[in-house]
């Protein structure tokens, strides 16, 4: 009931920040990509959850999670290279824009290869529990490499911004980094244990939630601060 509630609340909250950004006559690229990044992780928070309740579709809901989480490397990539950032596609690095290149593979690979290659659970609604085969532990790190990444841009457009712009830009920062860091919390167990543990879906919520709170915040109270262009020296010192 209690992660019923919380998955509830965060989309909730997300669905009014969705409405603030498309209502403020000032809007950039990066809200969008910001939008799309935020309905994603509902639209999985959503699925896992009737994975876990549903006990006649759990296969058919975990597949649409599966199908959510396969776009979310592309996302938070071009989201953290957009937010704060006055973006060009020559100004990226080569190796993020062969990075954006290779994240079309995932919805690729998730459409085309059957569950049991990614994981196996015999009793996924008692357990909660997600044992991963090969297939889906080389998945989940490659996903991870992305999340990654992506905070490792959040951080760099926030160093690089001056003191006006981080003012603006701080809360969503941090709420979007904070959604960031939680995920990168809930799947590496895959990379430790070779497991994903379903118990800790409250966490995640919690995360959309506080995310998308401070995002509303940040969007209503201040704005959004110049574009900027990073350095590749305070690039290098982000790393």
């Amino acid at each position: 009931m209690f992660q019923t509630i919380l998955s509830s609340a965060a989309i909730v909250f997300v669905a009014v920040l969705a409405c603030v950004v498309l209502i403020r006559k000032e809007r950039h690229l990066s809200d969008y990509f910001l939008l799309a990044l935020l309905l994603l992780v509902s639209a999985l928070e959503l699925s896992d959850l009737l994975s876990l309740s549903s006990s006649s579709e759990t296969l058919y809901w975990k597949r649409l999670a599966m199908v959510s989480e396969a776009f979310l490397p592309l996302l938070s990539l071009v989201y953290s290279l957009t937010h704060g950032r006055d973006f060009s596609i020559k100004a990226v690095p080569l190796l993020q824009k062969i990075l954006l290149v290779a994240a079309l593979f995932f919805p690729v690979v998730v459409l085309a290869a059957p569950l049991d290659r990614f994981f196996y659970s015999p009793d996924l609604g008692v357990d909660r529990m997600l044992f991963l085969g090969n297939f889906g532990f080389a998945f989940y790190v490659a996903f991870l490499v992305y999340v990654i990444v992506a905070l490792y841009n959040l951080e760099s457009t926030y160093l690089s911004a001056p003191l006006a712009s981080r003012w603006k830009i701080k809360f969503e920062t941090i709420g979007a980094g904070f959604l960031f860091v939680v995920l990168i919390f809930y799947y590496s167990k895959g990379l430790l244990y070779r497991t994903i543990d379903m118990n800790l879906l409250p966490v995640r919520s919690l995360a959309l939630l506080v995310g998308a709170l401070l995002i509303t915040y940040s969007k209503l109270a201040r704005g959004s601060g110049e574009k900027i262009r990073v350095s590749g020296n305070m690039a290098y010192k982000s790393l």
